[in-house]
């Protein structure tokens, strides 16, 4: 039997999909990298201040320790991907505590939005999304997602133990591949939770005032990851979206 492991980047939309395979009684730990220098070093600041890490970083390096001693049988790989720019902005906010510190994060008037909007230009790693299968999927798995045709219209594809779904795929079309996939009964339910967030205003009005130029668009849509995962007519309305 496969051991179902959620590894993706934050904000791609899998939290249902890995309450989904929990719920059909698999341990299915999610984790956003095993990598070990990127794991000591989210740990660290929690580790300097005396406190303990999160629960996440716990299971993600006890899961690391299993992986490396091979006691972990079957690993199969879930994931997905997001268009970038949206993800990024997203994720952006997730870490508001450490991201947004200087900024009340309840007041979503427009001069807030830009403060918010400049941090995040100056700040973010707007290259995560895009380099992230080369860094942490294929490292681990061995698996090259990219070596693998994607269809759009399926919204997700199977390549080795790596199983990859777009954000955007349906819950009803995530259900069945995880069924077939994993042999068990699986539904993936997702609920909006951003609507009770603290931020949820101010991040809607700087989705609404975000506006790039076009050397940072095409940098995002002509990526190799947005170029496999997208159709150049979809790329062409989130350029549209963006471009300043």
């Amino acid at each position: 039997m496969k051991y179902p492991i959620v590894y993706t980047m934050a904000k791609v939309g899998t939290r249902a999909m890995a309450q989904g395979i929990r719920d059909a009684g698999f341990h299915c730990p999610e984790v956003h990298t095993l990598d070990r220098k990127a794991m000591l070093a989210q740990v660290k600041p929690a580790i300097d201040a005396g406190e303990l890490p999160s629960e996440q970083m716990i299971e993600t390096m006890a899961l690391r320790r299993r992986l490396d001693r091979k006691t972990v049988r079957r690993p199969f790989y879930i994931t997905a991907v997001r268009e970038p720019i949206a993800r990024n902005i997203s994720a952006f906010f997730q870490n508001h505590k450490q991201n947004l510190r200087t900024i009340d994060i309840t007041d979503a008037s427009i001069e807030t939005a830009r403060r918010a909007f400049d941090i995040f230009m100056k700040t973010y790693p707007h290259d995560l999304p895009l380099q992230w299968f080369d860094t942490n999927v294929l490292p681990q798995t061995s698996v090259d997602v990219y070596q693998a045709p994607f269809d759009p219209k399926q919204g997700h594809v199977r390549s080795g133990r790596v199983l990859v779904f777009r954000a955007d795929c349906p819950d009803a079309v995530k259900s069945t591949v995880l069924t077939e996939t994993l042999g068990r009964p699986i539904t993936v339910a997702r609920k909006n939770e951003s609507t009770a967030k603290r931020y949820f205003g101010l991040y809607e009005k700087v989705k609404e005032i975000a506006s790039f130029d076009e050397a940072f668009v095409n940098r995002m849509y002509d990526s190799k990851y947005a170029r496999h995962f997208w159709t150049e007519s979809e790329r062409r309305a989130f350029r549209k979206n963006w471009l300043a």
